[in-house]
């Protein structure tokens, strides 16, 4: 919310009764105002629609947040976004964090829930279900921690890897060739002992890389 009127809020979700109860619940509050709805990415006028809050359901059939997290930082790159999904994983939680979400909302939640939820995102905190398992104060530290066991170009590949950019995306971003970044991938992996991306993305976000 600004001082210049309601908070503005975009919907982004694939099936239109829940995209429609969704505006229903914003609408309540007179300090809210639904401004545009979407199916998925790209938004159609998303930059000049000037949403505050992006509420985005992360259960769309082939939708790829990360993807979705750049059009945004590409077209409202003032707009925080704010997860909804049926999913309660810490890790799917963290790995929307380091994507760069701000919010994380399960999808049976409350109305007056949901509403809190949204206008605190807008005001710059970050809101995750009380359900979910997960300390929010610990997922990004002020300094990086152990990051001197990873090369430089180590640190900007899990760096990409913590914002969910594909092998072949983040050889385009770094200009390396596909062999390069997957013995890069490798060699993360085997440095900080563990055998996942997803756990190479919440390192980033605990070690605070990202």
């Amino acid at each position: 919310m600004n001082n210049n009127g309601p908070l503005r809020v975009c919907i982004v979700e694939g099936q239109m009764l829940f995209r429609t109860a969704l505006a229903d619940a914003l609408s309540i509050d007179p300090l809210i105002s639904v401004v545009g709805s979407a199916t998925g990415f790209p938004v159609p006028g998303l930059a000049l629609l000037r949403p505050g809050v992006i509420v985005v359901d992360l259960d769309v059939p082939s939708f790829s947040l990360g993807e979705a997290m750049r059009q945004i930082r590409k077209d409202s790159p003032a707009s925080r976004v704010c997860v909804l999904s049926v999913h309660l994983r810490p890790e799917i939680v963290q790995r929307c964090l380091a994507i760069g979400a701000s919010g994380f909302i399960a999808k049976d939640i409350a109305t007056v829930e949901f509403v809190r939820a949204v206008k605190l995102v807008a005001a710059g905190a970050t809101y995750i279900d009380p359900r979910i398992p997960i300390d929010v104060d610990g997922l990004r530290p002020r300094r990086p921690r152990r990051t001197s066991t990873l090369s430089h170009r180590e640190v900007e590949v899990i760096r990409l890897i913590a914002e969910g950019y594909s092998n072949k995306e983040i050889s385009t971003q770094l200009d390396l060739s596909d062999k390069t970044v997957k013995n890069h991938v490798s060699n993360i992996l085997a440095k900080l002992s563990i055998s996942a991306r997803a756990e190479a993305a919440a390192y980033a976000i605990k070690s605070g890389i990202c």
